[in-house]
């Protein structure tokens, strides 16, 4: 018996529930974990925080694939 996955509308586009909640929970943690080691000057710990996001954009980017079906119909010769 196969489990039914939870589908959500985020911003027009349907997403895995899950897939969405795993990859907040890696991108909050990579980027709170990156912070902490930042130096305490000034601008570092933002730099540190976006650099913690861009990688767990990646790491998300490998884990999750896009579930959508791009279909292309032949239109009219009539159409724009």
């Amino acid at each position: 018996m196969k489990k039914e996955k939870k589908l959500i509308n985020i911003l027009g586009d349907i997403a895995d529930f899950q897939e969405v909640l795993y990859s907040m929970i890696i991108s909050v943690c990579l980027s709170l974990v990156a912070y902490k080691f930042a130096p305490e000057k000034a601008p570092m710990p933002l730099l540190f925080g976006l650099l913690g996001l861009i990688i767990a954009f990646v790491i998300n980017n490998f884990l999750f694939k896009p579930k959508r079906i791009i279909k292309y119909d032949e239109g009219d010769e009539n159409d724009n």
